[in-house]
């Protein structure tokens, strides 16, 4: 019991920093930019969370017909952040 009154503590402090972040990296980098970076971030995130079997998830690999895709994403995110 003491366990999910801590974890929802945790989820809540956790949401809190995200917004904080995301308004604060909105103002400095730009609303576009911002989300550029931040698809790109889940994208490599939810990538390693399979990758190595994270949070109880079924190791997946990454196989070589999702290459392109990160690639057009990282070029998306590289176009967005240096025009």
């Amino acid at each position: 019991a003491v366990i999910k009154v801590v974890l929802a503590v945790l989820v809540g402090v956790m949401g809190i920093a995200i917004v904080a972040s995301s308004s604060w990296c909105t103002l400095h980098v730009g609303a576009s930019a911002f989300m550029a970076l931040s698809t790109a971030g889940q994208l490599v995130s939810s990538a390693l969370i399979d990758r190595f079997g994270l949070f109880g998830m079924p190791v997946t690999r990454i196989r070589k017909r999702q290459l392109p895709g990160y690639a057009l994403v990282l070029l998306g995110v590289l176009l967005v952040v240096l025009n």
